[in-house]
């Protein structure tokens, strides 16, 4: 292909613009202080169809689904979504006019990776990219993308982002908006779903969220709940039954939770500066001396007070 562009880059971008300009040319339409591109399908290019596009064009050049305009940092290449190529899309305070991030991207306020995908806050909205087979990038799409696309429906207010993943391929995200907690991918729902749902019981309050590779938790109100699979007992209350319907508190903590961190099947938890885990400990990751799993938290050995964070990965947890 004719000019191909690669790259990644992240942009910001609100609202939705489409315009057409001459055949082949590339010109802009009279919207030069914005940057708007023209395209208008002809011979060469062929008609327009959302159904099978997958790419932007201006002149010869041909730019991947997502996409920054590199006329325009404000737009990005959505060809599947609308009759326009170049889209302008919501992404909350800062970035919602053309004058706040014309000339360049907007600011990426935090990242969070997982196995095999990745996810980044900018300015309120999240972008999303890699593997994608249980719909953890967000985006409507079981497809893997190689550059950051949108996630769906998510609008204003997002606080913070989570991201888990493991070596099957398989990952979920969540999203904190305005106290709420949001997730799409295995650990969402039953089935997965491929844009951001409202995890039932967490509509507001929320304080923080952790996304695993099948499950989540957060802390609310100081304390910590749990949703998803639980083949292991990584949500802490005592079972291995799944729960999407509605989220669990993990028992035997003390209401003083500060924080939680989800692995792949292991969740653990800062509680008055003690550190507690459960769920998947074939390698020993919950610290206690064993390798037996636990539906329940147990404490970390030597670890019962100056914890002050805490990661969890796939077969390891580790503190500061």
């Amino acid at each position: 292909m004719a000019g191909l562009v690669v790259g990644i880059t992240l942009g910001c971008s609100s609202g939705k613009l489409a315009s057409g300009g001459g055949a082949d040319s590339g010109a802009y339409d009279g919207g030069a202080d914005r940057g708007e591109v023209a395209y208008e399908g002809g011979a060469d290019n062929g008609s327009y169809d959302a159904a099978t596009a997958t790419e932007c064009i201006i002149g010869t050049a041909r730019y991947p689904s997502g996409f920054v305009n590199p006329a325009n940092a404000c737009e990005v290449c959505q060809p599947s979504v609308s009759s326009s190529h170049w889209t302008r899309l919501s992404m909350g305070p800062g970035c919602d006019t053309a004058s706040s991030c014309d000339g360049g991207p907007c600011v990426v306020a935090a990242v969070a990776a997982g196995g095999f995908h990745a996810c980044a806050l900018v300015g309120s909205g999240v972008q999303c990219w890699g593997m994608n087979n249980t719909g953890q990038l967000g985006n409507n799409s079981d497809q893997r993308s190689p550059i950051p696309v949108p996630v769906q429906g998510l609008g204003s207010g997002v606080q913070t982002i989570a991201v888990g993943g493991g070596g099957t391929g398989f990952g979920t995200s969540c999203a904190l908006i305005n106290g709420g907690a949001h997730c799409w991918g295995m650990g969402s729902s039953d089935p997965p779903s491929d844009v951001p749902v409202q995890i039932p019981g967490l509509e507001s309050g929320v304080q923080t969220v952790a996304a695993g590779l099948v499950h989540g938790c957060a802390v609310v109100k100081r304390s910590a709940v749990c949703w998803g699979q639980n083949q292991f007992g990584q949500l802490g209350n005592g079972s291995t039954a799944n729960a999407f319907s509605l989220v669990t508190p993990v028992q035997g903590l003390a209401a003083d939770v500060e924080l939680v961190a989800v692995g792949i099947n292991a969740s653990c938890a800062v509680v008055a500066g003690g550190l507690h885990c459960w769920g998947y400990n074939y390698a020993g990751q919950l610290g206690n001396g064993s390798v037996t799993d636990s539906p329940l938290p147990v404490q970390v050995q030597g670890l019962g007070t100056g914890v002050e964070a805490v990661a969890v990965s796939g077969t390891i947890a580790a503190l500061w």
